[in-house]
């Protein structure tokens, strides 16, 4: 809502992140979550990071 009516742009993937979050009971990090992996389940060609070797 705080960016209707203007021109589409990825940073407010958050805005909807939060709004799906609240809409359907998770938290925001879980929506994360469940978005980072579909990416890798659709795009099987693109190596996941190693997140435990930091």
């Amino acid at each position: 809502i705080p960016h209707r009516g203007k021109r589409n742009e990825p940073a407010y993937v958050a805005n909807t992140a939060k709004v799906l979050a609240e809409t359907i009971g998770v938290s925001e990090a879980e929506i994360a979550d469940i978005t980072t992996d579909n990416v890798f389940r659709l795009f099987t060609k693109m190596p996941r990071p190693d997140v435990t070797a930091a």
